[in-house]
């Protein structure tokens, strides 16, 4: 291959922009094939992408479907990882008992210092109420909802809708959350 002087400056300027590739670049060009790593690199990235034998809480109070299970372990792993998640499962199939599972799993564990926030369409707040009282009662909750709303220190999670967000961002921006929840984000 002949290459111009011109062209050579030019491919010595690219590969010294990406020698100051951050994480992320280095695992999406190791995933579009665009960069070759040495056999140790190349596993760890791999590796990461793999789910790992995560056992359910055992305050669980529920049976898993096996895609539920995989779901749970893919999401717990992804966080590991330093990922965030997208469950998108077909309407009915357990979504909201999975992130149940997870947040119960991270809070078992101590990885939540702080508040979750669930963030869902007004219909579904009485399902989220219920459905962590039936699969996590060890979980506490508070509905951000109503006339009067506040945020109690003592909940480990706060459950809002998009309105209520939108309408009372700036007060729950004086919070901190570890994790949060959107449900039916499309």
């Amino acid at each position: 291959v002949r290459l111009s002087p011109e062209e050579a400056k030019l491919m010595f300027q690219d590969i010294q922009k990406k020698q100051k590739l951050s994480s992320f670049d280095i695992i999406q060009a190791k995933l579009t094939d665009d960069i070759v790593l040495d056999e140790e690199t190349s596993n760890y990235i791999n590796s990461i992408f793999v789910s790992k034998n995560i056992n359910l809480p055992d305050n669980l109070n529920a049976t898993l479907r096996e895609y539920q299970e995989r779901g749970y372990r893919w999401g717990v792993t992804n966080l590991h990882n330093g990922f965030g998640i997208i469950l998108a499962d077909d309407m009915g199939l357990g979504k909201t008992i999975q992130a149940i599972a997870i947040i119960l799993y991270l809070k078992n564990n101590g990885h939540l210092k702080k508040k979750t926030i669930i963030v869902a369409p007004t219909t579904l707040l009485f399902n989220w109420e219920k459905e962590i009282q039936r699969f996590a009662p060890e979980l506490s909750f508070h509905s951000y909802y109503g006339p009067e709303r506040k945020i109690p220190e003592d909940k480990d999670i706060i459950i809002t809708t998009y309105q209520l967000l939108v309408r009372d961002i700036e007060k729950l921006a004086q919070h901190k959350f570890d994790c949060m929840i959107i449900d039916e984000a499309q």
